[in-house]
């Protein structure tokens, strides 16, 4: 009787442990119509479903967790989206459309309460930042310089403009949050993206606050990459990095460097210009082949899209990735922030220069570069 008792509870366990390796979201939504058109998106995964009387069930497996996860609802010919920091784990939403896209956290989560704390301090700041928006688009419809307006309300430089004084406050309240909750999950997750107006003294300070059962994530791997590789100047030695080819194939990026010029380019299929710019720089590789090679890093872990992407190229060239996505050093050794993003090595792996964006005469500018 004893064994069959332990073996019971030892079957309870087990369905328990798996009924929690998914995602479940129950919402209540006032506000929806019965029409709303409804879809979940998490890593590589996107649920499509509908509400009845504002009230939905959906599960989803979440591949890394916890993670962001995206809700989308359209209804009447607008478009709505809020997110979540969750991870496998049992989630109630209830609130309204209207409180879409930050006003609303999802109950129940172990983890994200920290990131709707965070919304929360910086609340009033957005709210501020929201208003000044229209009202710079207010000046503009009344014939005011967009000049005059983008001085007075975007200017980067001393004085600031009254959006960037509060997007200035509202970095200061990100980096104490961070300082204080670095060592939870949402802390980690916010690490790589906030990062850009700190110093290397600040960033160093945020380092030091992780506790060391954390000191090998991934998140915090790519951060400390951030601090110990300077960005590189016209001159530079190229940052070797492991990656996966299409195959799955392991190479370094130093087997690329035959004696010709290198163009490493960072693109992805999630953004428009590197679907314009795919087929343009494939054709300009082609036409450089004989003084340039061209490798394109994939920078989403997304083997579906990125099959989509080396369809835009023409199903030609080298193409690289990392299971780690958008986390992996790589991205963290130069400084990759936007796509497309281009840097051009000479054939002894010096840095020739680095175009960020899309432009239409790269072709142009590529051959100035390598003095074709």
């Amino acid at each position: 009787m004893k064994k069959i008792l332990l073996l019971f509870l030892a079957c309870g366990i087990s369905t328990l442990t798996l009924a929690q390796e998914k995602l479940r979201l129950h919402g209540k939504l006032k506000g929806l119509t019965e029409d709303a058109k409804l879809s979940l998106s998490g890593g590589n995964e996107e649920i499509e479903f509908q509400a009845k009387d504002g009230i939905f069930n959906v599960e989803m497996e979440l591949d890394e967790a916890p993670t962001s996860i995206y809700l989308y609802v359209e209804q009447g010919g607008d478009s709505y989206y809020t997110s979540f920091f969750v991870g496998n784990e049992s989630v109630t939403i209830e609130g309204a459309i209207t409180d879409f896209p930050h006003h609303i956290e999802a109950l129940g989560s172990q983890y994200d309460g920290v990131r709707y704390q965070n919304y929360v301090i910086n609340k009033k700041f957005n709210d501020e930042i929201e208003q000044l928006q229209v009202e710079a688009q207010d000046l503009m419809q009344k014939g005011i310089s967009p000049d005059s307006i983008a001085l007075a309300y975007y200017s980067n430089v001393e004085p600031l403009g009254k959006v960037q004084k509060i997007l200035k406050q509202v970095e200061e309240n990100d980096y104490e949050f961070l300082k204080q909750y670095i060592n939870t999950a949402y802390g980690r997750f916010m690490l790589p993206f906030t990062t850009e107006s700190y110093t290397t003294e600040q960033m160093k300070t945020l380092l030091d606050l992780v506790e060391p059962q954390y000191k090998n994530t991934k998140e915090v791997a790519f951060f400390q990459a951030l601090i110990e590789y300077k960005r590189l100047e016209v001159g530079d030695k190229y940052y070797n990095f492991t990656a996966l080819t299409r195959e799955g194939q392991t190479v370094q990026f130093s087997d690329y460097f035959k004696g010709k010029y290198v163009l490493l380019d960072f693109s992805t299929m999630h953004c428009g210009y590197c679907q314009r710019a795919a087929p343009q720089t494939a054709k300009i590789a082609e036409e450089l082949s004989a003084e340039m090679d061209y490798v394109t890093y994939y920078v989403d872990n997304f083997p579906v899209t990125m099959d989509m992407y080396y369809e835009l190229k023409g199903n030609k060239g080298v193409l690289l990735w990392n299971k780690n996505g958008r986390l992996d050093l790589a991205i963290a050794k130069y400084k990759q922030r936007g796509t497309p993003h281009y840097v051009l090595f000479d054939p002894a792996g010096n840095l020739v220069n680095v175009l960020e964006g899309y432009i239409e005469d790269f072709g142009d500018i590529l051959k100035e570069w390598i003095q074709y």
